[in-house]
């Protein structure tokens, strides 16, 4: 497969050529870097992208395949560009639900972690009791 190898396909009933691409990508700003793949198939059918999977399905053939059509190479390239737009996109969604439900659980953490407590009050230590044994204990009381 390798520049322009010849392998057997046992699985398709038509020829076709298989390019690889690799790109590097960016992510959340420039915060997340990482490397996007993809395979494109180009028959007479015109270019897609297949899974990787499909490489267990070919076996090395003999000779060499020689250079790829100028026109599939060029079908491969597009739709190569239009994979990574679609990959791109899928991921900032990803993304973007993800931030979504992150911040409203992270609004709703405080009251969570409050809800077992009987009295919130500011200065408060105990459901309050603190403020009756004060008022219980002055000298005042009786005036």
């Amino acid at each position: 497969m390798f520049r322009g190898g010849t392998l057997i396909d046992e699985t398709s009933a038509t020829d076709y050529d298989l390019f690889c691409y690799r790109s590097d990508v960016s992510e959340a700003a420039g915060k997340r870097k990482g490397t996007w793949s993809c395979l494109i198939r180009v028959d007479t059918a015109g270019a897609r992208p297949v899974r990787w999977e499909m490489l267990a399905n070919l076996r090395p053939g003999a000779g060499s395949a020689g250079p790829p059509h100028p026109a599939r190479v060029n079908d491969a390239q597009s739709r190569a560009t239009i994979a990574a737009s679609e990959e791109q996109e899928r991921r900032a969604r990803a993304l973007n639900a993800w931030l979504t439900v992150a911040d409203r659980e992270l609004k709703r953490l405080p009251d969570q972690l409050t809800d077992g407590i009987r009295d919130r009050s500011p200065g408060s230590r105990n459901a309050g009791g603190w403020k009756r044994r004060q008022r219980a204990d002055s000298p005042d009381l009786g005036k």
